[in-house]
């Protein structure tokens, strides 16, 4: 792990336009001026700057201001995919590299940087610094691939005061989510390692697009988009629950990527 360089102490205001309450201070003034108490000078004067005291800093805190201190301390959150995607092999170049990390983070010596795991698939597992408690999801879970939820779960578990870093160890072939939309709006740097990809032939549906709603008995269109690592020849059969309601009698041509019929 990196060490950053140390930055100064700094204050931030996270609602600054609350800071409107401090035109509460003329009224304040005002009636310093104009009162016609007989106390004695020293008396109002010290009236005055106790109110105006009061008012600045409930201006201060309603505007929300934050001492931001510098910090060297890493929580680095991997995310590892666990989907059917993921063979032998790269299974292998995970292992691999959980076991650097671990070995990394040990020998640093330092105690303050925090390595946090989570298995992803159809959704993240739940975090924690023990691989040995690292919770396996069950088999249902595994046809499918969520890179965005991984990305929103692991940015929330990242707690305060620590460098933020997100490490996914994957495929790249989600199935569910937009995970260039989360990690374009995520605030905490996002990185990647690319496993291996299967080698073996294979075809499956990446996508079906069909109407929300349409009128009964009205036709409409159906979209399926077919991604191979092959050029092959298949049929697509379509189902209403139990129902086959459309079947392919000659088979369709399946280039090599994504094919759209």
């Amino acid at each position: 792990m990196n060490d950053f360089p140390q930055s100064d102490w700094a204050w931030e205001l996270t609602r600054p336009w609350m800071l409107w309450m401090l035109l509460l201070l003329l009224p304040i003034a005002w009636f310093f001026w104009k009162s016609l108490t007989d106390f004695p000078k020293w008396q109002k004067r010290f009236s005055l700057l106790v109110r105006s005291l009061i008012v600045l800093l409930l201006a201060l805190a309603l505007a929300g201001l934050t001492l931001l201190k510098p910090s060297q301390k890493q929580y680095v959150v991997l995310g590892i995919d666990r989907s059917l995607s993921i063979d032998k092999e790269a299974a292998a170049v995970v292992d691999t590299y959980l076991h650097q990390v671990s070995e990394a983070a040990t020998s640093s010596g330092n105690a303050a940087h925090t390595v946090a795991f989570m298995n992803v698939a159809a959704r993240p597992t739940a975090i924690t610094t023990d691989r040995e408690t690292l919770v396996a999801l069950p088999e249902e879970e595994l046809n499918a691939t969520n890179l965005a939820s991984a990305i929103e779960t692991a940015q929330a578990a990242i707690p305060p005061g620590y460098v933020p870093q997100i490490v996914l160890l994957t495929d790249g072939r989600q199935t569910d989510g937009d995970m260039l939309q989360v990690a374009a709006s995520a605030k905490v740097p996002i990185s990647f390692v690319p496993l291996p990809v299967r080698t073996e032939p294979e075809v499956q549906v990446a996508e079906v697009k069909a109407p929300a709603e349409v009128r009964q008995g009205e036709p409409f269109f159906v979209e399926v988009t077919l991604a191979s690592n092959h050029a092959d020849k298949g049929f697509i059969d379509v189902y209403r629950g139990d129902i086959l309601v459309s079947q392919q009698q000659e088979p369709l041509s399946i280039e090599a990527g994504e094919t759209v019929f």
